[in-house]
């Protein structure tokens, strides 16, 4: 590992537009031959040097370019030129200027200076060592010195610190007073720890040139270096500055030093003339935007950002592999920026050339904020190995466990740190690992726990207030949103405490406080576009849809945060049901969207997925693999488009491909088990699911997959001996009762069956145990006695809408169609759901009631692609006598789900009413050949006995 060096970070040349001339062909290139006139050659050539000695480089560019233009020959101009365009920062234009001189006869030793500090400042590190025209041996006089002087500078920063200081020891030889080699040796014994041999290096410069402003500087460097306070660092730059006021490398470490003291006043003072005679030095802009961030200023401190990364993004990388500090400044400001994945190379290089355990959180943070648990887990590990109990890495490290679906391992890290230190951030990620392993009580300790450390802890207060969330309660969403209100009154500037508190009052019902509290923070930070989003969101509770709907298209139209704010205008315009309305702001989210950006073509996915448009839906996962073919979560999506097509086959290969790439991300493998069965992949899902369970053994919905798989592949004592495991680990959780009763039905054994579904409803009394034991005793139990299981269960929760669904479709099958319209009507009031508009209308054909065409038209027009919709609205259309538009939606059912063989025998009837017989009594045939299909049967044998009577 190589230490950072102490000394403020290298200075990037700027490149002046001028000097930029001395590319253009027109002016060093060639131009037409005339007759040289040597004598006012040699006047541009003085002006030149004139202007060159007053470090005006303009003047001394066009000079000299005068003098070359004038006469060609004339070598001098040739020498002036290199030196010209490397003080310009031009090291390229240096480089090639000086090999042209010694081309044309100007000796080496007059070159050498420019040829090596141009090479370095490329990063030519290597080429320069191995240049043998360059080699010491051959030199001499101030040449040679020049030489080794940045050939040490070359294998410092090449890691060879030791070589470097030889060359050093071989410049001493030459000339014991060198002052250039006592200040570069300075750097060298502090990277090895020689404080001493430091010391003696600034006392033989500051012998050499006590009043040279480098070697005051030096002593500020060595001081630094062994500890010393504050005020004695700063008389020294102040003497530094005494001699030469723009000395750029002791201004820099001055404002760190009141940087590093919340000196903010005199930083501000110190940044002026910082910024007038350095204004393109990156250092310079990092600390403006610093200053820029303390006053709250967002715009200021984004502008100066972006001047950072404009001066350094374009430098070569191999000049910035040598300039460390450079890539860490890039990194920060491009994560300031909120620009991760420009931030992430540069933080990577940084952290592997200087080995710096406190870049790993910060590149672990870009790494967890993308999802790479696995790189930033490896990063923090190897971190902690460097510097045990870093509590910052320690705290990211249990997140990254967590993020990683491992909740157990966070809970072991956090609870083995809490022995060493009781660090509030420590319990807040213990207290998030309990939650998700479904310790609500023991969670909510810990976040409470680190409440009282620290009462400002935003993270604790949010961990709560999403625990209280979950389990319902009021008292515990009013301590986290006090706990929360407290914290944006002690600190009033900050609007992302403003934006937590907001969702946490949305979360709550409390939406008309919401948009108060944001526009407070948009006040503070206008830039801060999810308070927008979340404005809207708040206007869409308080039932002010058209609001919501002007707030986001003002976000679209202005290019503020469009993609999210098209988003949320979709899903507004998809719960009105205006299904075309939401397709197009999706069309506009994906056409809005930059790589890497996915989420607009998943939502389309999703959304074509939600409205029963397999074919669309298959269409849209395509364009998404296309993006991302590696990417988990559309490797997932796309499988459950395929699902969805009824296409198993093509979403075997893609899940095997996602469980291969979820590596320990546990709900990605329960997700890709989950559509291995849909797929009927049954020996991909049992392999998927075991992997899962490896990670989180105890977690039931896992479990339950898993017994699920074994079920479907014929392997009921598979089954059978996993459940009983289950339920001697977890006696009294309802689940594992209910996976026996899972169990007890695939062995046909009824009565074991109910037995086990009445257990687990007695532990854990729930919808899904309800339905369970209801459907257990449909055929075991008198019907009546049945029905009043979930006739009870709605008369103390009349809002359970999948109990009174329930209850409807068992009230249709008995026949009961009057009481079945009547739970179906409550249901379509409560819940507004397009299949329960379906349902109903299919009730109210079987009545006869001519109410059903309308609704299965406006059930129709809120999905338009659903086949079951379409199946019915088409048989609407025939029992209102209108089978000429009954056709085409009878026809694209059948496009869309042709194993629908009642949609065959509604097909045939319109046909009949056609008077298509041959159609007809082909589609009824058909209907009547799948046995198992369950439609009117009686009425198409009449019918088909009809058809062919009529011959």
């Amino acid at each position: 590992m190589r230490p950072t060096r102490p000394l403020a970070v290298p200075a990037v040349p700027a490149v002046p537009a001028v000097l930029a001339l001395a590319l253009c062909s027109g002016l060093l290139g060639a131009a037409p031959e005339k007759p040289a006139n040597s004598e006012l050659a040699y006047a541009f050539l003085s002006k030149a040097e004139q202007c060159f000695g007053k470090r005006d480089l303009a003047c001394a560019l066009e000079n000299v370019r005068k003098a070359l233009i004038t006469d060609k020959g004339l070598l001098l101009a040739e020498l002036l030129l290199g030196k010209v365009l490397l003080e310009g920062g031009n090291a390229a234009g240096a480089q090639a200027a000086a090999e042209r001189a010694l081309a044309h006869g100007v000796p080496l030793e007059d070159l050498a200076e420019t040829l090596v500090r141009a090479a370095l400042l490329q990063g030519q590190h290597q080429q320069l060592l191995a240049d043998a025209r360059l080699a010491p041996a051959r030199l001499h006089g101030s040449a040679r010195r020049a030489v080794l002087l940045a050939r040490a500078q070359a294998q410092f920063e090449l890691g060879q610190t030791r070589a470097a200081l030889t060359e050093l020891d071989l410049l001493r030889a030459d000339d014991p007073d060198h002052l250039a080699a006592a200040l570069a040796e300075l750097p060298m014994r502090l990277q090895l720890g020689q404080l001493r041999e430091a010391a003696a290096a600034v006392e033989r410069a500051e012998r050499l040139a006590p009043a040279s402003a480098d070697v005051r500087l030096a002593r500020a460097q060595l001081l630094q270096a062994q500890g010393a306070a504050a005020p004695a660092q700063l008389a020294a730059l102040a003497q530094a500055l005494e001699l030469d006021p723009r000395h750029l490398e002791a201004r820099l470490m001055r404002a760190q030093l009141l940087l590093q003291g919340n000196r903010w006043d005199e930083l501000r003072a110190e940044l002026k003339p910082l910024a007038d005679g350095h204004g393109a030095d990156p250092r310079v802009a990092y600390l403006q935007a610093l200053e820029a961030a303390q006053r709250g200023d967002r715009a200021a401190m984004t502008a100066a950002l972006r001047r950072v990364t404009a001066q350094i993004d374009p430098q070569p990388q191999a000049l910035l592999r040598f300039r460390p500090r450079l890539e860490l400044l890039a990194g920060l400001a491009h994560v300031a920026l909120g620009e991760a994945d420009q931030a992430k190379p540069y933080l990577e290089a940084y952290r592997s050339s200087q080995g710096d355990s406190r870049s790993a959180t910060l590149l672990a943070r870009l790494y967890l904020g993308q999802h790479q648990t696995e790189a930033a887990t490896r990063t923090l590990e190897a971190a902690l190995a460097e510097q045990p109990g870093r509590a910052d890495a320690l705290g990211l490290l249990g997140a990254a466990k967590l993020s990683a679906g491992r909740p157990e391992e966070a809970v072991a890290l956090m609870r083995e740190a809490l022995r060493s230190q009781e660090s509030p951030a420590f319990y807040v990620t213990l207290g998030q690992a309990l939650l998700r392993q479904g310790q609500l009580d023991e969670g909510r300790r810990a976040l409470q726990a680190a409440l009282q450390k620290d009462p400002d802890n935003a993270d604790a207060a949010q961990a709560l207030a999403e625990a209280a969330l979950a389990q319902g309660e009021a008292r515990g969403l009013q301590q986290a949103a006090d706990v929360l209100a407290g914290q944006v009154r002690r600190q009033p500037r900050q609007p992302a405490l403003r934006l937590q508190l907001a969702r946490l009052q949305l979360a709550s019902g409390q939406a008309a406080a919401v948009l108060p509290l944001l526009d407070d923070a948009l006040r503070q930070d206008p830039d801060l576009h999810a308070a927008r989003l979340l404005q809207a969101e708040a206007e869409r509770r308080l039932g002010r849809e058209d609001a919501a709907q002007a707030r986001l298209v003002a976000m679209v139209k202005a290019d503020q945060a469009a993609v999210d704010a098209a988003l949320a205008l979709a899903a507004l315009e998809e719960a009105r049901g205006h299904g075309a309305e939401a397709q197009g702001w999706l069309a506009r989210a994906v056409a809005k969207a930059r790589p890497p950006e996915l989420r607009p073509q998943a939502a389309l996915v999703e959304f074509h997925l939600r409205q029963r448009q397999p074919v669309e839906a298959a269409v849209a996962a395509k364009a998404l693999l296309a993006l991302a073919p590696e990417h988990v979560g559309a490797l997932l999506l796309g499988a459950r488009a395929a699902v969805a097509q009824g296409d198993a086959a093509g979403a075997r290969p893609l899940l095997v491909q996602a469980a291969r790439l979820a590596g320990d991300d546990v709900a990605a493998l329960a997700q890709a088990g989950r559509l291995q069965l849909a797929a009927s992949d049954l020996a991909g899902a049992r392999a998927t699911l075991d992997r899962a369970l490896e990670r989180q053994p105890d977690l039931a919905p896992l479990q339950r997959l898993r017994i699920e798989a074994a079920l479907r592949s014929g392997d009921v004592a598979d089954a059978q001996a996993r459940v009983t495991r289950l339920v001697k680990q977890q006696p009294k959780a309802a689940v594992s009762h209910m996976l026996l009763g899972q169990v007890a039905l695939a062995r046909h054994e009824p009565a074991e069956a109910i037995q086990a579904f009445a257990q687990a409803h007695r532990l854990e009394p729930s919808t899904e145990s309800l339905l369970r034991l209801y459907a257990a005793q449909v055929g075991q139990v008198d019907p009546a006695r049945n029905l009043a299981l979930l006739q009870q269960w709605l008369a103390q929760r009349p809002g359970d809408a999948l109990v009174r669904n329930a209850l409807a479709e068992s009230l249709v099958a008995l026949g009961r169609l009057a009481d079945a319209r009547r739970h179906y009507e409550l249901l379509l009031q409560q819940t507004d759901a397009n299949a329960v508009r379906n349902n109903l209308a299919d009730v109210l054909l079987r009545l006869k009631d001519p109410g059903a065409l309308a609704l299965a038209k406006e059930a129709l027009r809120r999905e338009p692609g659903n086949a079951t919709i379409l199946d019915t609205a088409g048989w609407a259309h025939v029992q209102a006598g209108q089978a000429e538009q009954a056709l085409p939606l009878l026809r694209d059912a059948l496009a869309r789900d042709p194993a629908a063989a009642g949609t065959r025998y509604h097909l045939a009837q319109a046909l009949a009413a056609l008077g298509r017989r041959d159609e007809a009594l082909q589609a009824l045939r058909a209907a009547l050949a799948d046995n198992q299909a369950a439609f009117d049967r009686p009425a198409a044998l009449t019918l088909l006995r009809s058809l062919e009577a009529s011959r």
